[in-house]
């Protein structure tokens, strides 16, 4: 649906990927026109899709660590913090342009009435409240750690049995180091 719905539209660069190619040879890497983007070349738009097709889709916590606009659709899939996406229109707190499905009918007059200069302000603030909301706050490196420590605290809560802690690593020191042995005295 995205791909016939953003197809010859001057505001678009989405392409269809070529999975086989990523990891085959050269002349294989060679079909996706250099169109495989890192997260950084990603946070250099001002507009991101995120879809979710028949699984979930683990793109968006990425998406969302760029000071980006993120358009897509009422998502299906759950995770802990999609409570706090705002995709209500107007809203002052907005951080997620929601788009009606099927994207063939809808897509082109939500993007076009982005693309308006008055709407400038507008998506200057959702971008700037996606940022702070979601890379500065509720996923940021820290929330995350805290929101593991939480779920450890409560799976132990309700846990049938009490593991020994007999050689086990503090999670705080298997996030520094990843990894949950080392030689502290080695250089």
């Amino acid at each position: 649906d995205l791909l016939r719905a953003v197809q010859n539209q001057p505001w678009s660069d989405v392409k269809e990927l070529n999975w086989g190619a990523i990891n085959g040879d050269e002349k294989e890497r060679l079909k996706n026109n250099g169109d495989i983007k890192t997260p950084a070349e990603h946070c250099q738009y001002k507009f991101l899709a995120h879809v979710e097709g028949y699984a979930y889709s683990g793109r968006l916590k990425y998406l969302q660590q760029c000071r980006s606009v993120i358009v897509g659709h009422k998502l299906q899939y759950i995770q802990h913090y999609h409570h706090l996406i705002n995709g209500q229109d107007g809203h002052p707190e907005q951080n997620y342009v929601e788009v009606p499905l099927p994207f063939e009918q809808n897509l082109e007059g939500v993007m076009e009435g982005l693309l308006k200069e008055e709407s400038r302000e507008k998506v200057e603030r959702i971008a700037e409240n996606g940022w702070k909301g979601m890379r500065q706050g509720y996923i940021s490196p820290a929330a995350n750690d805290c929101y593991f420590r939480y779920l450890l605290h409560k799976y132990a809560e309700v846990q049938a049995f009490v593991p020994s802690i007999e050689g086990a690593a503090p999670y705080e020191s298997f996030v520094l180091m990843g990894k949950t042995h080392w030689d502290p005295h080695r250089r």
